[in-house]
């Protein structure tokens, strides 16, 4: 008998785009989602809530002051 159900795992991923054009997705890191949301903060990503994403929102990180790389939370597969 099995007192706790599986972690559902997750990754955070980020990708490239120009224009319409979306580039492969990279995936950062693989994990709970509460060791996700550590990494995040430990890395000063910046967490904005969105409905229309599938978890809520995503997180984002300044490149340079002007331009922002966007980092993803999905369900592993």
């Amino acid at each position: 008998m099995k007192l706790f159900k599986n972690k559902e795992k997750y990754e955070l991923y980020t990708y490239s785009t120009w224009g319409n054009y979306r580039d492969v997705d990279e995936v950062v890191l693989s994990g709970s989602k509460s060791e996700i949301k550590e990494y995040a903060k430990k890395a000063e990503f910046v967490w904005h809530e969105d409905a229309s994403r599938p978890n809520g929102g995503y997180y984002s990180k300044s490149i340079d002051g002007y331009r922002e790389k966007i980092y993803e939370l999905r369900s592993k597969q």
